[in-house]
């Protein structure tokens, strides 16, 4: 029981393959996505997102985009801004990234400039959690 997961970014074609399962971080919370879920659309948040197919499983940091599931072609495609496996990072980067970020919000007084460094925050950390993460193990 599988179904077909396709994600996007502005790069290209990242992932596109069988897979078993997915979880995602939407604006209700965490979905897992099994074959046959209903059609769906939502917006997804940064988070590291986990997915399997019948021999591993993966892990990758996405930043914001839109999910949608076709139950009728079996499909979920994700729509990202980036996505990133974890030997795409530089760890000693992103965490410098993440403590200027939160630097910034410290002062930052206008509502549009919190809502952008609270979201490059998020970024940032879901990069940072793919370091205590496998990215890729046989399953």
């Amino acid at each position: 029981m599988s179904f077909k997961l396709i994600a996007v970014t502005p790069l290209g074609e990242i992932i596109n393959r069988d897979v078993e399962e997915l979880q995602v971080l939407g604006e209700k919370g965490w979905l897992t996505i099994y074959e046959n879920h209903e059609s769906l659309i939502t917006t997804l948040y940064p988070a590291a997102i986990h997915y399997k197919s019948k021999l591993h499983q993966y892990d990758v940091a996405m930043t914001s985009g839109i999910l949608e599931i076709d139950n009728n072609t079996k499909t979920a495609k994700i729509i990202a801004d980036a996505l990133f496996y974890k030997n795409q990072i530089n760890y000693q980067l992103v965490s410098e990234l993440l403590e200027n970020a939160k630097k910034r919000l410290a002062s930052a007084k206008a509502r549009s400039e919190r809502s952008e460094l609270q979201l490059k925050i998020a970024e940032q950390e879901a990069k940072i959690l793919l370091m205590s993460l496998p990215g890729r193990k046989r399953i």
